[in-house]
């Protein structure tokens, strides 16, 4: 104990003789320890760490799915229904439905969104109240007055925290309801539902009641001793019996029962590993370098303690424990780093379902830390202490860490060095560079509209007021009219949804064989208004648009996506043809170009426009296409909705090319990081080369002089130190493309755009590198060449 605080006392006075090297060094393990604990952190939360419900591992999703549809999604409520009362796997099941609602009251009118539930959900959850009580089964029953539970949020904001509230009456869609509870600071929905409801009120069963009406999710619990595959066998046959039962509705439907946790592809471990790996190892061979590098001045002192009686065992101790040293420095500012990383996530996440992630590092990740601390030490001191405690004694005490003989042995440590860390900052910019290339191809992909210069919020028209369909329309008319007249505004029009995001409905083509039930052909449904493809500059391929004439009592008409056209019409002009939706004929009038959802759907998929004043509803979107920037007319808007109705909210008004950035946020994120992560080790390589070619630039100082004293040229030192930089590059750039064309074809399966090969990309890439090695070769290239050969000679 005595002999390892004496290295202890004597790393510290190494480390202070050389302040600009050890915080260079501290450095660079920090940033490398901080990004894989930030990276575990994360992990840890997905994985690990149990979600913030009551015996969360017990918990599953119960979804709907049809084998058309290829995807899987919420339960009709007749089907919800039998589930929960012919299984014998579940102990508790519960329905809801997310929805926004219209809050009015003394102070400004809100959309806000909120949850309808059944009387379950919170007992099932073991979700907490601050006041009052949960909802009960006759809440839910139809006729009820109606019920409401607040967040803790809205009871802080709207009324001020105060307990009087319970009782009260609020109103919401122009209806009275009861406040009678207020729920926990620490219940969190976002991991369930994508977002946190400020409001909950009960979930009646419909009348009537319509098992093709598909709109619940649904959560459950499994009972003791039951697993998931039990579960998901036992529902597979009621799902099989209600498809007997119902064969109009329930054809070609299944049942799925999940966990509730969170699932990570396989591929994205394999993408992690290689990550952490590359990150680290960069950090490591870095350091090591630079420790090889100062490592030229330590040799005699090595030698003499050598030569004093230490064996090479109490070298490497000394050594290591300076390497130690150096890691646990690392390691305490990378756990700090760490923190603020996992701060900014928290903060990123506000109002996401990552919200209810705890991804700060816990004791699982500090282990994790630890682990890496002690790898850091093994790999940044072992290589420099064989190096030095391996030298030759009589050698080094008679060049002193500078003589000719070190010049002319290769410093094969530092080379295998410095091209790992070459290899593995390939391997990293050629991940970033295929992130980029990914999000540059989703960029270029044509949506099929414009959304430059338009502001988008959505309006729904609730309360008694707008309880019939003309007053609806009156007033949506009446707004346009209103907008028309102002001269930053060009045009507006409405819609029932974004772009390629309206509801998936059956339709059937008039006069050909109907299919049976279950067997419909599938498109996205969407009522718009005359103006609105003129302001989204969707072009019309065939036919005519929607016209003033379209009114509700004219033909029922359609427009047609051309991916629909071409998909049902191979031989024919869809053009005067007719398919029914939702239960009524409609004439085809046109053929629209198809529509792309960056990134969520870049195969067009086939679209059914119906007109507004056809399939009207209380519910749209309206988009203003303005002449300058679409924020500058927001409070504009607002005053002539509100000049229309003082107690209609406007929901957030946003422009269009933010909602599609938002689609692409993820990515985006992603390939950001990546980038950053590619940029700092191609620094970190730089700096490995540089401390390479200085530390040989400083062994060899002997043999330079000697070539210049018979004759050689500045200009011929500088090519033969350039020439070991591009040749020591090599040395890593071989092997660093083998494991990046892996990486390709690894990432070519989850990338748009890109491919098993990316030839382009790793030769611009290996050429980079090798251009950063002729920048980090040349300073130690230009010592070199003003080497005095009569100094250099007397040395020797």
């Amino acid at each position: 104990m005595q002999s390892f605080l004496q290295d202890i006392r004597f790393g510290v006075r190494m480390l202070r003789k050389s302040p600009a090297f050890a915080a260079v060094a501290v450095l660079i393990l920090g940033l490398g320890i901080g990004a894989n604990t930030t990276i575990f952190s994360v992990v840890n939360a997905l994985v690990f760490k149990p979600l913030p419900y009551q015996d969360a591992d017990h918990l599953v999703f119960v979804t709907e799915g049809s084998d058309r549809l290829k995807f899987w999604g919420p339960v009709s409520f007749p089907n919800y229904k039998d589930f929960r009362e012919q299984n014998r796997v579940l102990e508790n099941m519960a329905a809801f439905m997310p929805e926004s609602v219209n809050f009015t009251g003394a102070e400004e009118p809100e959309r806000l969104r909120s949850l309808r539930a059944t009387a379950d959900v919170i007992p099932l959850l073991g979700l907490q109240l601050k006041a009052g009580r949960p909802f009960l089964p006759e809440d839910c029953a139809p006729g009820k007055s109606p019920a409401v539970l607040l967040s803790h949020s809205l009871w802080q904001r709207r009324f001020g925290s105060r307990m009087d509230v319970l009782g009260q009456t609020v109103t919401i869609n122009g209806q009275p309801h009861i406040a009678v509870g207020v729920l926990g600071r620490e219940v969190k929905m976002g991991f369930l539902l994508g977002f946190e409801p400020e409001l909950w009120l009960p979930l009646p069963p419909p009348n009537p009641p319509y098992r093709g009406s598909h709109y619940l999710g649904v959560i459950a619990r499994l009972k003791p001793g039951i697993s998931t595959d039990q579960a998901q066998a036992e529902m597979a046959v009621i799902a099989r019996r209600l498809e007997k039962q119902y064969p109009d509705s329930n054809t070609g439907w299944r049942v799925l029962v999940t966990e509730i946790s969170a699932k990570v592809d396989p591929i994205a471990y394999v993408l992690l590993a290689v990550l952490v790996a590359s990150v680290l190892g960069i950090a490591c061979t870095n350091v090591a370098n630079l420790v090889l590098a100062r490592a030229a001045a330590r040799e005699k002192e090595i030698a003499i303690r050598t030569a004093l009686g230490a064996d090479r065992m109490r070298v490497l101790r000394q050594l290591f424990t300076e390497s130690l040293m150096l890691a646990f420095l690392g390691c305490c500012l990378g756990v700090l780093i760490a923190f603020g990383a996992c701060d900014l996530i928290r903060a990123s996440s506000l109002g996401s379902n990552m919200e209810v992630l705890d991804v700060r590092p816990d004791a699982r990740v500090l282990a994790a830390t630890l682990l890496l601390l002690m790898i850091a030490a093994i790999a940044v001191g072992l290589a420099p202490g064989l190096k030095l405690s391996g030298g030759s004694l009589c050698q080094s005490l008679k060049e002193g860490g500078t003589g000719a003989s070190g010049g002319t042995s290769k410093n094969r440590m530092g080379t295998f060095l410095a091209a790992s860390e070459i290899a593995l900052s390939l391997v990293l910019l050629a991940g970033a560079g295929l992130a980029i290339k990914s999000w540059f191809r989703l960029w270029q992909v044509d949506p099929g509209y414009r959304a430059e210069n338009i502001l988008i919020t959505r309006l729904s028209l609730t309360g008694t007021r707008y309880s019939e369909r003309e007053r609806q329309i009156a007033f949506f008319q009446d707004l346009q009219e209103r907008l028309k007249s102002r001269s930053d505004i060009r045009s507006a029009g409405l819609a029932s949804a974004l772009p390629t995001m309206g509801p998936q409905v059956s339709f059937v083509i008039q006069g050909r064989p109907r299919p049976a039930g279950g067997e419909e052909p599938l498109a996205r449904c969407t009522s718009a208004n005359p103006s609105y493809f003129d302001t989204m500059v969707i072009p019309l391929r065939a036919g005519r648009l929607f016209t003033d004439r379209d009114t509700a009592n004219s033909l029922p008409v359609a427009l047609v996506s051309e991916t629909l056209a071409r998909k049902y019409w191979t031989a024919g002009n869809p053009i005067g043809g007719q398919i029914e939706v939702w239960g009524k004929p409609r004439t085809i009038i046109g053929v629209i170009g198809d529509l792309r959802g960056v990134p969520l759907a870049i195969t067009p998929q086939p679209e059914i426009y119906l007109p507004y004043v056809q399939n009207a509803g209380n519910h749209m979107l309206l988009a203003v296409k303005t002449t300058g920037d679409p924020l500058a007319i927001a409070a504009a808007l607002k005053k002539e909705i509100r000049a229309l109705d003082p107690n209609q909210p406007v929901e957030r008004l946003e422009t269009l090319d933010k909602i599609r950035a938002h689609n692409m946020g993820v990515i985006t994120l992603g390939s950001r990081l990546l980038v950053i992560l590619g940029v700092g080790a191609l620094v970190l390589a730089a700096v490995g080369l540089y401390g390479v070619l200085s530390y040989s630039v400083s062994r060899r100082s002997t043999e330079f002089g000697i070539r210049m004293a018979l004759g050689a040229r500045p200009g011929d030192i500088l090519v033969l130190v350039l020439r070991q930089g591009i040749r020591l590059s090599l040395f890593g750039i071989v092997p660093g493309l083998a494991a990046a064309f892996l990486l390709t074809r690894a990432l070519s399966r989850a990338l748009y755009g890109v491919t098993a090969l990316e030839p382009l990309i790793l030769w611009v890439l290996a050429l980079l590198l090798a251009a950063v090695a002729l920048l980090a070769g040349y300073i130690p290239a230009r010592r070199a060449t003003r080497v005095d050969p009569m100094v250099a000679l007397r040395s020797e």
